[in-house]
């Protein structure tokens, strides 16, 4: 007896109901949910406009250095066969990009494995 009196004076003082509330905290919800949602695609966006950018920079980049080196890499040929046979030519300029790409690699190695170990977590 004492709720329906509680229940019939909040409806007079003009107090939402539970389930009003728990409907308007859900709508509520359910709106921030699809602002974060919208706010994450247009943020996915931008970073996948900047990863397509990146890489088409670097693929231009290595197109030009591959052309570059080539044609380096003939003018040295070109220059060693005025003192050399051609196959001596070859075999030079073949060594020594043998050695710059081993030399590169072994750099690249070397930078990877210090970030990892700076990207591993330390054990107690």
């Amino acid at each position: 007896m004492e709720h329906e009196e509680t229940t019939a004076a909040s409806r007079n003082r003009g107090e939402p109901e539970w389930s009003s509330l728990l409907g308007r905290v859900l709508d509520d919800f359910s709106h921030v949910l699809q602002m974060e949602a919208r706010l994450f695609e247009a943020n996915l966006g931008q970073v996948l406009i900047g990863i397509v950018d990146r890489a088409l920079g670097q693929v231009l980049l290595i197109g030009a250095l591959l052309a570059g080196g080539c044609c380096l890499l003939g003018a040295l040929i070109m220059g060693l066969h005025t003192f050399l046979p051609w196959w001596a030519a070859f075999a030079i300029a073949g060594g020594g990009v043998m050695v710059g790409g081993m030399a590169g690699y072994l750099a690249m190695q070397r930078v990877a494995t210090r970030q990892e170990n700076r990207a591993s977590i330390p054990s107690c």
